[in-house]
């Protein structure tokens, strides 16, 4: 956001700055509420239903309300937990301390930890009224008296511990790289793992207490049986120290992450990796499911908490912190999340409002095709699962499923979005009332490809024949066809329909006679793509593409660039044409000049274009969905939504969304909306809400004012 403010001073401007403008605000504003801001910055910091307490940077233990009011409570503290309202510590002297919310000290246990601050650390289960502190060994002490409970005894010095929810488990982890397995009640041995190569950096008991997750400085993360100590699966893939783990409330899935900066998710089941998380740059040091189990935040040393699903789709980032975030929770109600950092601040984050993708497991299959109703309001998919179904475009809940025969090839709205054509692999096609989803006609066998005339009747191909139809299934006539054909293109007034198929050549038919024009041949065996902007159309000949001029058909100058065979053809805005194959992805201008070459390394899928020609957006193999400036080619944000690859995308015709459908069976839509904003408006934000100030091109700390009326009343998204 502070670059961005620069380049606006500057005089950056247009769609795609105003884009990522928008999308920096949006995180910006799901940390609009500070709770508190310390002299130093925040190590660690632990969460309860009314209180939060904090470790300074100077090694202070402070306790925080809900309204930001602080209470000093110690000095010379190296860890720190929350048991109910008491503040447990481990001083740097290795003493243990219990510290309610007015500072009053409860008990305080001397030289109980030793060897501080190596490798030691406090834990505590409010449900045993009891804390584990460890470091040379591990003690069991009562949370409210502080005397021993018992000792869990090692021969080397504890690196790691973890308790079960009810606090009658615990796993201990050494820096040989045992993990124990302990009974709380008796301090008796129950099981011992398998060791780990390195030091345990991390241990977490699965929702259900039979097993425990590790993760340790052999880059391992183990899940080991809590009765037997067996190795139930060992999950090799980081290539630096674990250092966190978690797992999902449902105990299916488990989250891992590290120095290298890439958790994992992993099937806790199976063992097997679901999903590397590609987004931070450095160690990640804190990786956490939300109570639900459908999030997870994880943590950075770049600066930034991220949000993601379960099966790993970035989801928002939440940026605003002055550096370093060095501790981060769910709070207590499990829709918000409490981070502090080395700007001395304690944000609450609504991640819900960072969030900027909607997302359906829509289909069994893949997605084979996907359209949006021209008021957008709903959209509609087709799927090798038998299905088409439509939507509600905004919440992505479903309206009605269409039922068909077999895979289903292409769907498409009539021209008022309250009927729609589908097409399937079986040959037949379906005409079909919208939202109630009745049948009006079903057309075929034999058809292979259809699409709706701008006058709503039905034009299809199949059989040796183009045929039209009215919106109700009647013959209305044909036109011979000598090839197979699978798809039907219209120009943009709709006169003229281009029939491609498994020849090299297309056949131009007059819509409104009837009749067939002209066959516009080409030198490869088959036509693979094909696109026209009401003036020329453009057709793909192995590794050229070779246009016509419309209605005249006279050829016009080849354009000649691609290496390999060209899949796809698109027309752009101001005359421009880009064309992607296995090579490259190449933008042309009107003069047949090659203009660009996109900075993608994946092959283009699937593109669209705003309404207003400004932006446009790609899928590829990857998954991912790309926004690019129109006017320089430049590519603005990476959206990662799927699994597969995606070969369908639409944006929507207010351009204020992008929807696409993957081969892993998901619907997903991103909001694109943006807002233009003046520089003395950037200035604000930048002034009110970020803790950072250039000198040159170097960010240095700059303190808030949190008392100011008029940041107070700052909303960013008015």
């Amino acid at each position: 956001m502070l670059y961005l403010a620069e380049a606006s001073r500057l005089g950056a401007h247009g769609p795609g700055f105003d884009l990522l403008t928008s999308h920096a605000v949006v995180s910006l504003d799901a940390g609009l509420e500070i709770i508190g801001h310390g002299k130093a910055g925040i190590w660690d910091a632990d969460v309860g239903p009314e209180a939060i307490i904090t470790l300074g940077s100077d090694f202070s233990l402070s306790h925080w309300d809900r309204a930001g009011v602080t209470t000093h409570l110690a000095d010379g503290v190296y860890h720190i937990t929350l048991v109910d309202d008491l503040a447990i510590s481990v001083a740097m002297h290795g003493d243990v301390t219990a510290v309610d919310r007015s500072g009053h000290v409860r008990w305080r246990a001397e030289r109980a930890v030793a060897d501080v601050p190596l490798q030691s650390g406090i834990v505590g289960s409010a449900a045993a009224r009891l804390v584990i502190a460890f470091g040379n060994g591990a003690t069991l002490r009562d949370v409210d008296t502080g005397r021993s409970r018992g000792e869990l005894r090692h021969d080397n010095a504890v690196s790691a511990v973890a308790l079960d929810a009810e606090g009658t488990r615990a796993a201990t982890g050494d820096i040989a790289g045992v993990v124990r397995i302990w009974n709380t009640t008796t301090a008796a041995l129950v099981a011992t793992c398998e060791s780990h190569t390195g030091i345990v950096r991390a241990i977490k008991f699965s929702s259900d207490n039979r097993s425990v997750v590790s993760g340790g400085n052999d880059g391992d993360v183990r899940i080991c049986d809590v009765a037997s100590g067996a190795t139930l699966h060992r999950l090799i893939g980081h290539s630096h120290q674990v250092v966190t783990v978690d797992v999902a409330a449902d105990g299916r899935t488990i989250v891992s992450g590290g120095r290298d900066g890439k958790p994992r998710i992993w099937d806790a089941r199976t063992g097997l990796l679901v999903r590397v998380l590609d987004g931070h740059r450095g160690t990640v040091g804190s990786a956490q499911f939300s109570p639900d189990g459908d999030h997870i935040l994880t943590l950075g040393v770049d600066g930034t908490a991220r949000i993601w699903d379960r099966e790993g789709m970035a989801l928002g980032s939440l940026q605003g912190h002055g550096g370093t975030i060095f501790a981060g929770r769910w709070d207590i109600d499990g829709r918000h999340v409490i981070t502090t950092s080395i700007d001395g601040t304690i944000r609450r984050w609504d991640p819900r409002r960072a969030i900027k993708t909607v997302l359906r497991h829509a289909h069994t299959a893949a997605i084979t095709d996907l359209a949006v109703s021209s008021d957008d309001r709903w959209a509609l998919t087709g799927s090798a699962d038998r299905y088409a179904i439509l939507w509600d475009r905004r919440s992505l809940q479903p309206i009605v499923q269409l039922a068909h025969d077999d895979k289903v090839r292409s769907v498409m709205f009539g021209p008022d979005s309250t009927s729609a054509l589908t097409t399937e692999e079986a040959g037949n096609a379906r005409i079909w009332r919208l939202p109630a989803g009745v049948l009006i006609a079903r057309l075929g066998p034999g058809i292979t490809a259809a699409t709706y005339a701008h006058d709503g009747r039905v034009i299809t191909a199949g059989d040796g024949m183009v045929r039209f139809w009215t919106s109700s299934g009647s013959v209305l006539g044909s036109v011979p066809l000598d090839y197979p054909a699978d798809q039907l293109v219209l120009d943009p007034s709709g006169r003229w329909l281009f029939v491609r198929g498994t020849a090299s050549s297309v056949l131009v038919i007059d819509v409104a006679a009837r009749v067939a024009l002209v066959r516009l041949e080409v030198r490869d065996r088959q036509v693979r793509s094909l696109a026209t902007d009401g003036m020329r159309v453009a057709i793909s000949d192995g590794a050229a593409i070779r246009l016509w001029q419309l209605g005249t058909w006279a050829p016009l100058a080849p354009l000649v660039g691609h290496r390999s065979p060209v899949t796809a053809v698109w027309f752009g805005s101001g005359g421009g044409l880009m064309s992607a194959s296995p090579d490259a992805t190449l933008v042309w201008g009107r003069d047949a000049r090659l203009v660009a070459k996109l900075a993608d390394t994946n092959a283009v899928l699937a593109l669209a274009m705003s309404p207003d020609g400004s932006l446009f957006a790609t899928t590829g193999g990857d998954g991912e969905l790309r926004i690019w400036d129109a006017a320089s080619y430049r590519l603005l944000l990476r959206l990662p939504g799927h699994r597969l690859p995606a070969f369908t995308l639409r944006l929507t015709h207010d351009g204020t969304a992008a929807i696409s459908g993957g081969n892993d069976g998901r619907l997903v839509t991103w909001n694109l909306a943006r807002r233009t904003r003046s520089a003395s408006e950037l200035a604000e934000i930048v002034r009110c809400r970020i803790p950072l100030r250039l000198e040159g091109d170097v960010a240095l700390p700059r303190d808030l004012d949190f008392g100011d009326p008029t940041c107070r009343s700052l909303v960013l998204d008015r």
